[in-house]
């Protein structure tokens, strides 16, 4: 008789409220960073703000190297960061394709593959959902890569840096945005990281917001 595994631990978690000590009041001060093509939907005007006194948006410092047709909209920056929560629990050369927040694809080097090789394994993993996708690299993207890039239609294209000869071929593409991106490594991952200060806002369709530390 195989035994199972004992998850009681586990499923206690779920029944056992977390101590919190958010302030009665939270005051918040934000900076304009960026200005979109728009929001999450075409009709809305939409703007991207960093926290005042935070630490991670300069460390990661999101910006754009080629802003293809009037730059990023909201659904094209929040792909870059949903997926750069992906990339930072992978030390090995990785890629994931982002449709919508959800990633069609990923894929990680399990032994020597290259960065294109990577890229066309996430890419076909849904080859329809990556129609017009955004991909996010955690390394360096080369020409070959850059030109199995160009083979198929994408929006936009983040990495931490691109060789002279990948921007070259990649600035080919008229409405391709090319995003750079630091810190990775720099991100929190697990319970236990340090986290003071940093706080996951949701705004909820009721005049509320969710306030969570990140992790």
């Amino acid at each position: 008789m195989t035994r199972g595994t004992d998850v009681t631990d586990f499923q206690r978690t779920y029944r056992t409220a977390r101590t919190e000590e958010f302030p009665e009041t939270l005051r918040l001060e934000l900076v304009r960073e960026a200005t979109l093509r728009y929001g999450e939907n075409p009709n809305q005007p939409g703007a991207i703000y960093r926290f005042q006194d935070g630490v991670l948006a300069p460390v990661t410092n999101i910006r754009l190297a080629k802003t293809g047709k009037a730059g990023l909209s909201a659904t094209n920056y929040m792909d870059v960061t949903r997926a750069l929560d992906v990339l930072k629990f992978f030390p090995q050369a990785a890629v994931a394709v982002m449709k919508h927040l959800i990633p069609s694809g990923f894929a990680r080097q399990a032994q020597r593959e290259t960065l294109d090789e990577l890229y066309r394994r996430a890419r076909d993993t849904d080859a329809r959902s990556a129609f017009g996708s955004v991909v996010v690299f955690n390394r360096e993207v080369d020409l070959v890569t850059a030109g199995e890039l160009m083979t198929t239609f994408v929006e936009g294209v983040a990495a931490p840096s691109f060789t002279a000869d990948a921007l070259a071929r990649l600035e080919e593409k008229k409405d391709l945005r090319l995003i750079f991106y630091d810190g990775l490594d720099q991100l929190p991952k697990f319970t236990g990281d340090n986290v003071d200060g940093l706080f996951d806002i949701k705004g909820l369709p009721t005049g509320r917001v969710l306030v969570q530390n990140l992790t």
